[in-house]
Order: structure tokens, then C-alpha cells, then sequence
């Protein structure tokens, strides 16, 4: 995974991609796996999972207009880069991992 970060990280055009990110897969992934995939989970599971998708609308919602995609609103001539799907793709990962029957 490490390597494939990398190679992500060397094709962003701004640092606000790299932050943004970073953001997603290190605070907010990191977080959904101590949290919901504890080896001895705490009783409020429930109440942390409302709380970290949360943060994943709230990372979504303040992405900077560059960033943004949204697939019913796409004009098939402009086609965002590779690094804004990518982003949108590890963000939707982390929807799924949180989400997904224990």
C-alpha cells in the first residue's frame, strides 16, 4: 500500500491534492480500522461508526472545487485527472471498509 501511495503522491499537481490525500488515508482510515476492527472493540462501535462517516462527508464536502466529482454532473469531454478518480476511488474504499457487516 505504502508503494502505491507513493506512486500517487509523484503524479499530484498541488500540494492541497497531497494534503487532502494524506488526510483521507492516514487520519480517517487509520481511524476506521482501530476503531470498528478493534481486536477488543468498545461497547459504543455504533456511535463511532455514525461518527467517523461523519468525517468522511464532512472530508467530501470541504474538498476544494478542483478535487470535486461528481458522476451524475460529468460532461464526457472533461475528464477529471487520474489523481482526482484515485482520490474519489480511496475515498469510497473507506466508505465501504467502515460500512461493511463485522
Amino acid at each position: 500500500m505504502f508503494q502505491r501511495l507513493c506512486r500517487t503522491l509523484y503524479v499530484c499537481h498541488s500540494s492541497s491534492q497531497v494534503l487532502d490525500l494524506i488526510r483521507l488515508v492516514a487520519n480517517i482510515l487509520s481511524e476506521v480500522v482501530q476503531t470498528v476492527y478493534a481486536v477488543r472493540p468498545g461497547p459504543g462501535r455504533h456511535s463511532e461508526s455514525i461518527r467517523l462517516g461523519a468525517l468522511l462527508d464532512k472530508w467530501l464536502l470541504d474538498l476544494p472545487e478542483h478535487l470535486r466529482f461528481d458522476p451524475s454532473n460529468w460532461k464526457k469531454p472533461h475528464l477529471p485527472s487520474p489523481f482526482v478518480l484515485t482520490l474519489h476511488m480511496q475515498y469510497w474504499c473507506v466508505v465501504l471498509i467502515l460500512h461493511r457487516p463485522l
